[in-house]
């Protein structure tokens, strides 16, 4: 069910959990104990990101905008080489829709993974290690693309 939005909370977390709950879809992956602001603006997030790419959204907007096309020309003298044209156009447009939103969601689930990666390579490191401070930068810049 694509249209419902998972955020798996794990109190054992790991790398492959992490990778495996995104590839199936998980819109987020947060560890016990979790802070209810994250889990706040994690919420905010997927009601952001649901306005602006949904594929059941694109879906309704397709079937509206072919639906009103047909009404539009119904009982005129439009051919129908001209209404395979103005459907094929319509295809056309949803399909470049599809593509982006594809593209979208696999930046997303790759910015996912090198945010998970970033932080459990930083739980590996001693807390005085310089590559510590760049970890945590790129955790926090694939956390803000999110």
């Amino acid at each position: 069910k694509p249209h419902i939005a998972v955020i798996l909370i794990t109190g054992y977390p790991s790398v492959d959990s992490a990778i495996d709950a995104l590839k199936f879809g998980a819109f987020d992956y947060l560890i016990k104990p979790v802070d209810i602001r994250l889990l706040l603006k994690k919420l905010e997030q997927v009601c952001e990101y649901r306005k602006s790419v949904n594929p059941e959204t694109v879906m309704h907007a397709y079937l509206g905008l072919s639906r009103k096309v047909l009404e539009a020309v119904h009982g005129s003298t439009a051919s129908s080489a001209w209404l395979s044209q103005v459907q094929d156009r319509l295809n056309h447009v949803f399909q470049v829709f599809r593509t982006a939103e594809r593209t979208l969601l696999e930046h997303r689930q790759l910015l996912a993974e090198i945010q998970v990666c970033a932080e459990d390579a930083m739980e590996h490191l001693s807390k005085d290690n310089p590559l510590q401070t760049a970890l945590k930068q790129i955790s926090q810049k694939a956390a803000q693309r999110l």
